[in-house]
């Protein structure tokens, strides 16, 4: 998995190119294993309203190709 979550993070990267947009990660989450599954974390901050529509977008599109499992939490109350 942290390879799958590596990969995903480089292909949605040149999306993030921009200087209002930071990512941060991959890495795991505080709650690494849910349900059966591993899951892995991307911190995306947007300085702007229409940076997160570019970096939603690309992240749609990267989902859709690799058949990825992606939750978007904007504004996330806790990071679990």
């Amino acid at each position: 998995m942290p390879d799958e979550a590596a990969r995903y993070a480089e292909q949605i990267r040149p999306f993030v190119a921009d200087k209002s947009v930071l990512m941060l990660g991959p890495g795991p989450c505080p709650k690494e294993h849910l349900r059966g599954q591993v899951r892995w974390q991307i911190l995306v901050k947007c300085f702007g309203a229409e940076s997160l529509k570019n970096v939603v977008r690309a992240m749609q599109s990267v989902t859709q190709r690799t058949g990825m499992k992606v939750t978007v939490d904007v504004d996330p109350y806790d990071f679990a």
